[in-house]
């Protein structure tokens, strides 16, 4: 019985990696660390790359994994069916059901970019609005569509390492169709037994308009992701109008943060209601404000009742107005100190806002430098006719200004504040508790004492974390809370 057990064996030879050991000297003796900053050099060079990935194993798989395959990034639709056929699995024939093995190199993968993303228009290939345009789209065909989703569908299966993922150019029909995704979903044995509820979780999603273009965002950009993980980390959209009438459904997609760059926030709707699609956003980011009515957003996704941390860029063009007397620009305190208050005040429906983050800010040099204290000694004198007395115009001009912005901000119980690449000089003077008068101090110059002046508002509050970094995220003064 054993001779006959033994007859279909075959022997194989198994190749065994010996390893090598690199003298001292060698440049492959070096640490790994190392070995990557020299090598980082060549990022750009990929046919250098290419040869050094041939000479030994060792440097194959670094640049393999740490530098072809970490970003990975398809121009075009053909490019993309290319690289499907040669690292996913396919059919070797369309009578046989089994499909052929992933290449090992699909792992490396950590970034996607894919643009000017394909789509098939089977009514109308002209858009409409505000009259007809020929777009640069990329109409394939349903075949074609069908084998772009379908390719896709097996990329987010196999790429288990895959973090962060990249579309732009994006056209006004572009979508992906429930209809495309069960028929493409159903071609793969391995898609048709997947579990339903993924556990994997995606950390990026850009989205990017094509230019000239705002598009109204749909679901269906990002429905084909939700099947294949359970969380996606921050979306991020480019270019886009947030509609809450077309955002308005039963489902909640789980977004954990949402940032909106130059986007449009469209309200159609008159109850105040929150937005169902990001009901599990709890960190916002509005970046390249355009308009004042952008702002509302806030309200939209605070609603939710979830929302904590929020991030708002300052250097947006909605905060500032021309002077007319030296035609420069800035900072309307009048118009948007109420604004951060109500922000940071933790009432209502801003009680779950914990977080305050400024990013671009360029704001300490419109410190006013006011030392009078005739509204004290006033009230010194007068305290029996201190509430029929007015003073309105001191009442005004304290609401505009620096002092008062930062007197609001305190009230938050997490303050970070990014610096702007270039921020203005600052005038400091020993009036305001400065050690020498400057009238070109930099920011990046400044002490802790002397940013204990100039911070005031927020140094005298004990409640308030406030963080303050310069545009590479160096750290330039930190207060914990007490």
């Amino acid at each position: 019985m054993k001779k006959y057990q033994l007859m279909g064996r075959k022997a194989t030879v198994k190749a065994r990696r010996r390893n090598v050991s690199y003298p001292s000297l060698h440049l492959l003796s070096l640490p790994i660390e190392i070995l990557l900053r020299i090598l980082g050099f060549l990022r750009e060079d990929l046919p250098c790359l290419l040869l050094l990935a041939l000479t030994c194993g060792k440097l194959n798989g670094v640049v393999l994994k740490m530098f072809l395959y970490e970003l990975v990034q398809f121009k075009s639709v053909p490019r993309f069916i290319k690289f499907a056929h040669a690292h996913l699995p396919q059919r070797a024939s369309p009578l046989r059901f089994v499909l052929s093995e992933p290449s090992s190199k699909i792992n490396f993968i950590r970034s996607i970019h894919f643009v000017n993303p394909p789509m098939f228009n089977d009514l109308n290939p002209v858009t409409t609005i505000a009259g007809s345009y020929s777009l640069f789209a990329l109409d394939l065909g349903i075949d074609q569509y069908k084998g772009f989703v379908r390719n896709l569908q097996l990329l987010l299966t196999e790429a288990y390492g895959l973090k962060e993922l990249s579309i732009s150019e994006i056209l006004p029909q572009f979508k992906f169709s429930p209809e495309f995704l069960e028929t493409s979903h159903s071609n793969s044995l391995k898609l048709r037994f997947k579990s339903s509820t993924p556990s994997r979780t995606l950390e990026k999603l850009s989205l990017t308009a094509q230019s000239g273009w705002s598009i109204p965002f749909k679901v269906d950009h990002v429905s084909l992701f939700m099947r294949y993980f359970r969380e996606i980390g921050s979306l991020e959209l480019h270019n886009f109008v947030i509609n809450d009438a077309k955002l308005m459904s039963e489902l909640a997609l789980p977004i954990n943060g949402l940032k909106l760059s130059a986007c449009t926030y469209s309200k159609q709707l008159c109850k105040r209601k929150g937005l169902d699609t990001f009901g599990g956003t709890t960190c916002l980011e509005l970046e390249s404000i355009q308009h004042i009515n952008d702002l509302f957003v806030i309200d939209a996704i605070k609603l939710n009742a979830r929302l904590s941390r929020l991030s708002i860029d300052i250097s947006s063009t909605i905060f500032y107005h021309v002077d007319s007397s030296d035609n420069s620009w800035k900072f309307q305190f009048s118009k948007y100190n109420n604004f951060f208050k109500l922000l940071c005040s933790g009432k209502g429906g801003y009680c779950t806002i914990k977080e305050l983050v400024l990013t671009e800010f360029d704001l300490f040099h419109t410190i006013s430098h006011e030392h009078s204290t005739d509204l004290n000694t006033i009230k010194e004198e007068d305290e029996e006719l201190e509430d029929e007395i007015e003073y309105p115009e001191l009442q005004e001009e304290k609401e505009d200004t620096f002092e008062y912005l930062m007197d609001s901000l305190s009230q938050i119980p997490m303050l970070t504040i990014v610096m702007k690449k270039e921020p203005m000089v600052i005038h400091t003077c020993k009036n305001c508790g400065f050690t020498v008068t400057d009238s070109h101090k930099g920011v990046s110059s400044l002490r802790e004492h002397e940013w204990t002046s100039l911070l005031q508002p927020l140094v005298t509050n004990k409640d308030c974390k406030v963080t303050i970094l310069d545009h590479n995220m160096h750290l330039l003064y930190n207060k914990p809370l007490h």
